[in-house]
């Protein structure tokens, strides 16, 4: 089995536990920004307390990813990804904050729905356009979309169910760095060599943060919970 220095995982907490060590995730995430399932399941949910009743439980297939069945422990959840295990009612997905990643618990209705940035796009036979997504999926549509904008998307069939522009005045979070966690809304873009934004928090001054450390999560207010607040 593969092993990843606590040090480098992105979640603080996992640091403070159970050795030196915790097991190396693999998949569409890179290593230093996701969760494997095994150590989401024993030291985040609680459900099983040890290695091997992960593994166990993992591999009867109770423990969904984005609403389908993962029965790889090692597999890395990220960004936004939805954590279920529906035997125990047990909902959540993973959103940033200052410390590197956490699990947010959410409703079911929740755990069927996610948002997702556009990293690129390739035209493709027939006139349409294979979309590249932050989570590793493709997506084929005659659609046009941009690079930077984001799709609310249903789960586990990938169905579109929004189309969320990236432009000013709609509301996007930081998703990395020292205001990661933090939403607020689109107010200037800067292209060019900068490639920058300027955001605005609800009640706040102005901040600047470069393009890609920003997801746009909705319009007037986000599509998806990404805090305790609205969760409540």
């Amino acid at each position: 089995m593969a092993w990843l220095k606590r040090l480098s995982a992105p979640i603080a907490k996992e640091r403070k536990s159970r050795g030196k060590f915790i097991v190396c995730p693999r998949g569409p995430h890179k290593k230093s920004a996701s969760l494997p399932l095994l150590v989401a399941l024993r030291d985040k949910i609680m459900l099983v307390s040890s290695l091997k009743e992960g593994k166990s439980a993992i591999k009867r297939g109770e423990m969904l990813i984005d609403g389908r069945v993962c029965k790889d422990e090692k597999f890395g959840a990220g960004l936004l990804d939805t954590l279920s295990v529906p035997s125990a009612s047990a909902f959540y997905r993973i959103v940033p904050d200052k410390t590197g990643l956490k699990l947010l618990k959410i409703s079911e209705k929740e755990s069927k729905i996610k948002v997702c940035r556009i990293i690129g796009k390739t035209a493709v036979n027939g006139g349409k356009i294979q979309y590249n997504l932050h989570d590793g999926r493709n997506l084929i549509s005659g659609e046009k979309y941009n690079t930077c904008d984001s799709l609310v998307i249903g789960l586990p069939e990938q169905k579109v169910i929004e189309h969320l522009k990236f432009e000013k005045g709609n509301t996007g979070f930081i998703t990395m760095g020292k205001n990661a966690g933090m939403v607020a809304k689109l107010e200037k873009i800067e292209t060019g060599r900068t490639r920058r934004v300027w955001m605005k928090k609800e009640g706040g001054s102005d901040f600047e943060a470069p393009i890609n450390y920003v997801m746009i999560i909705g319009k007037e207010k986000p599509a998806i919970a990404i805090s305790e607040k609205q969760t409540e």
